[in-house]
């Protein structure tokens, strides 16, 4: 059997109807790499969580402009503990086990955010690169307001994960793909997520206007990956792994290590 660009478009195209549902499509997701999921939190559940947010916000008000990561000036990961449990809600885990199996690993916990102070685009990129341990992640992006293309919503090129691990991190050129190539911007109401493959090529358009953008980025995946810092569903996995306790360790020579020394020599000349 031989492959084209062509036929792996149409057949995109044909799974992009059954990516957004209630419930995760397996086949689709198999074939876009994403799964739009409606309604996942009650209505209840999410004055809950969108409640601790506000709280937490309105605590940090006098501290809406610090960054807390130059290199990702989104992420969030200095918020109470209260917050993260969202990470551990059933009704979530749930959904999950039908795409990961009953013991359900977390790779990372974090929530990322856009506002008037926090407004630039996010490049295309894959998030394969940036992470240790095996390819088979997947980020839920859960909706905590609404999301929409004019307060940065994400953009996902579906069906891109097919291509695999690239080989680098850092932006993508789109220019790469023929012009036709699906692009999706989901709109996400309170509730709502995106599931979405770790080797999925996505970025986020600009902050304009509207409430601030303020979603998950929970990394999951099967438990029995060795680089799983805890268990949320199941009695099986590794937990406190090596890969990421001590990821700073794992190399004694690399480009980022190499980098990192041109950066000092730099820095020390001008």
């Amino acid at each position: 059997m031989s492959f084209t660009v062509n036929t792996l478009i149409a057949d995109i195209n044909a799974a992009l109807p059954s990516m957004d549902a209630t419930s995760i499509d397996l086949e689709s997701f198999k074939t876009t790499g994403i799964a739009v999921v409606r309604n996942a939190l009650s209505a209840e559940q999410v004055k809950k969580w969108q409640t601790l947010w506000d709280a937490h916000r309105q605590d940090s008000r006098d501290t809406t402009k610090t960054i807390e990561n130059e290199n990702n000036p989104v992420e969030r990961k200095q918020v109470p503990d209260e917050l993260f449990e969202l990470r551990k809600e059933s009704c979530l885990l749930d959904l999950l086990e039908p795409v990961f199996g009953k013991n359900i690993g977390l790779y990372q916990k974090r929530f990322v955010m856009k506002n008037e102070s926090i407004s630039h685009p996010v490049m295309l990129h894959q998030d394969s690169g940036y992470h240790v341990g095996t390819f088979e992640k997947a980020s839920m992006f859960l909706a905590l307001k609404p999301v929409n293309e004019a307060n940065g919503g994400m953009f996902f090129y579906p069906g891109s994960h097919l291509f695999g691990y690239l080989g680098d991190a850092g932006g993508i050129n789109p220019k790469i793909l023929p012009s036709d190539w699906p692009v999706v911007t989901p709109e996400l109401q309170p509730g709502d997520f995106v599931l979405m493959k770790s080797l999925t090529w996505h970025g986020s358009g600009p902050y304009v206007s509207g409430e601030e953008r303020v979603m998950t980025d929970f990394i999951y995946q099967n438990a029995s990956d060795p680089s799983t810092r805890e268990v949320v569903r199941g009695n099986s996995g590794w937990e406190g792994s090596f890969l990421t306790e001590k990821r700073s360790e794992i190399f004694t020579a690399c480009r980022s290590s190499k980098l990192r020394q041109i950066r000092s020599v730099l820095d020390s000349t001008t």
